[in-house]
């Protein structure tokens, strides 16, 4: 597997950014570090629907994972939505070299209530290895717990462990904890 480099899509934390890498490094078993390469959501801004489209960010992407020969993850603090889905918390393409997941709606204060950084951290981290398992190719999984399933809420995102299932795990060779 190449190294993964996590970065920024607009304006998110450095200091997150350094936990979410060190995490999927832990949890793959593969080098991965945080990129300074920021990239600017505004060209993926549907002013009809009020978000960002994530597939427009994809080529933003690919342009780093290209440049830096690694496979790249956006982290953004944008809205996203794709295609039919009303929002969606992230999206990778399965196999490949880039995938995104959007710190909005795994926010806590997004839904009325007080903000919560350890929360928001954990739902990150979940999400972060959820894409990067898409990233490594594995689909949606079953396992009530797994880091693979769907989320179409964040409080199946809660549900979640932050680890691949056994099954998860052998298909993609991972022998960390993750």
């Amino acid at each position: 597997m190449p190294d993964l480099a996590v970065v920024p899509v607009g304006v998110v934390p450095s200091e997150l950014l350094a936990r979410i890498a060190g995490f999927l490094e832990t949890s793959c078993g593969n080098p991965c570090y945080t990129a300074g390469d920021a990239v600017d959501p505004e060209s993926a801004y549907d002013a009809v629907r009020g978000q960002f489209d994530c597939r427009r960010l994809f080529p933003l992407l690919e342009t780093i994972a290209r440049d830096r020969g690694c496979m790249v993850l956006g982290v953004a603090d944008v809205d996203l939505y794709s295609a039919v889905f009303t929002f969606v918390f992230g999206e990778a393409h399965l196999g490949g070299r880039t995938g995104i997941f959007s710190l909005h709606r795994l926010s806590p204060a997004v839904y009325g209530l007080p903000p919560d950084p350890e929360l928001l951290e954990a739902r990150a981290r979940r999400e972060a290895l959820h894409e990067t398992g898409h990233l490594l190719g594995l689909v949606h999984c079953r396992e009530p717990e797994c880091v693979m399933r769907f989320s179409g809420s964040a409080e199946e995102v809660d549900l979640k462990t932050d680890r691949f299932c056994p099954d998860c795990r052998d298909r993609i060779g991972v022998t960390a904890p993750g």
